[in-house]
């Protein structure tokens, strides 16, 4: 059996060299995945600089759908509050 040893710190320097939307879609799906998910968050999406990531067990257009539908809400709700 092979031995492949995770290491950590070349990891993290990996990461660190992406651009920044890859950067944080890489931190993003590590946090949805190792975090979110076992937790019982079954879909994320988030707009990062103008990128929009979604991450889930669902159809990325239906995602998308629902996350356009929550942030129309949103919109509605704090024009709202501002009015």
């Amino acid at each position: 059996m092979v031995n492949k040893e995770f290491n950590m710190d070349a990891e993290a320097v990996d990461l660190l060299t992406l651009p920044a939307n890859e950067f944080a879609a890489s931190i993003l799906t590590m946090l949805y995945l190792n975090v979110l998910m076992p937790k019982g968050v079954t879909e994320m999406t988030v707009i990062c600089n103008g990128s929009v990531i979604t991450l889930g067990k669902n159809d990325p257009m239906d995602r998308l759908r629902r996350a356009t539908q929550c942030l129309a809400e949103e919109i509605r709700v704090q024009e709202i509050k501002s009015a």
